[in-house]
């Protein structure tokens, strides 16, 4: 009995010494961050509060999106707004990464390539005919051919999103013309 007391006092006071030393290894590796300037970096401002969304001609399948998500982000879209993101052009491609040995597709390399521009008002080109993309791969099972079909229409519009997040991201960044040497 008196041997069981002591296990349980001892393995009491290890955990103890555990959790102690944990929480100063803790409070030391604060400390030394605090020390060498480390911070998080925060958010970047917007260069504009507000822009007019253009869409290509014909029409693109992410604008509505695009209009969306920049809502999202807090930029107002505005038809007299001095600044102009143009939606040029989306384009799908879709090529055989791999066959099988009868010769039929296995693997397909899906692509998408959105291609925009930003103008000032005046004509100044804050980003000309910029594009981003967006690529995955997809499996071609021939027994389930509608499930594939399924897959392909998610992709892209997963390819869809991830552009738009590219497009915000560049945004977010832009600058005019005479700062953009700074």
């Amino acid at each position: 009995m008196f041997n069981a007391m002591a296990q349980r006092r001892t393995g009491t006071t290890h955990q103890g010494l555990h959790s102690a030393s944990l929480r100063l290894c803790v409070a030391l590796s604060l400390l030394l961050l605090a020390a060498c300037g480390f911070h998080l970096r925060g958010t970047t401002p917007w260069p504009m509060s507000e822009l007019a969304l253009r869409d290509a001609a014909p029409s693109t399948d992410v604008f509505p999106e695009m209009g969306r998500a920049l809502l999202d982000v807090g930029i107002g879209i505005n038809d007299g707004a001095p600044l102009v993101l143009q939606l040029q052009g989306e384009t799908f491609g879709k090529r055989v990464l791999s066959v099988t040995t009868a010769g039929r597709a296995r693997e397909y390399g899906l692509r998408y390539v959105l291609h925009f521009s930003l103008r000032h008002e005046d004509g100044t080109m804050w980003l000309d005919n910029e594009q981003v993309e967006a690529t995955r791969d997809l499996r071609f099972d021939e027994s389930a051919v509608l499930a594939t079909a399924g897959e392909e229409a998610r992709l892209r519009i997963e390819m869809r999103r991830e552009a738009v997040d590219k497009v915000l991201r560049i945004l977010q960044h832009a600058k005019p013309p005479a700062q953009k040497a700074n």
